[in-house]
């Protein structure tokens, strides 16, 4: 991670920007389904973070953290896949609803399935 970090940034050009979109692990469906949460899914995930941890390593890297946009549909598909990871006969319909009622959730908390993070290279 910060390897890729250390490149990005020496390949950008002033005022670049990255794109980073990452599953959170503290939103609710992480912490309901635990091990079977779909997004822990290695190699694809080699690193695990939650909105804050990303942000500071990102930004220790010469980056200014812009904004964040949650990815609502992802809440759904992860939990699509969680129910089936259970074994659950019914896990499109139970992961659709878990999948809506984490993303209702995270309305009060802010801590969605999965962010969309915008950074800027710094001067």
């Amino acid at each position: 991670m910060n390897q890729t970090l250390i490149l990005s940034r020496k390949n950008l050009k002033d005022r670049g920007m990255i794109v980073i979109a990452v599953p959170n692990y503290d939103s609710f469906d992480s912490k309901y389904y635990k091990s079977f949460w779909a997004a822990f899914d290695a190699p694809r995930h080699r690193f695990h973070f939650n909105k804050k941890g990303l942000i500071n390593t990102v930004q220790k890297h010469g980056f200014k953290h812009l904004y964040t946009k949650p990815m609502f549909l992802d809440a759904v598909y992860i939990s699509i896949l969680s129910e089936k990871y259970k074994g659950n006969k019914m896990y499109f319909i139970n992961g659709f609803f878990i999948g809506l009622f984490s993303n209702f959730i995270a309305l009060f908390t802010k801590q969605y399935s999965s962010n969309i993070f915008i950074f800027k290279k710094t001067d």
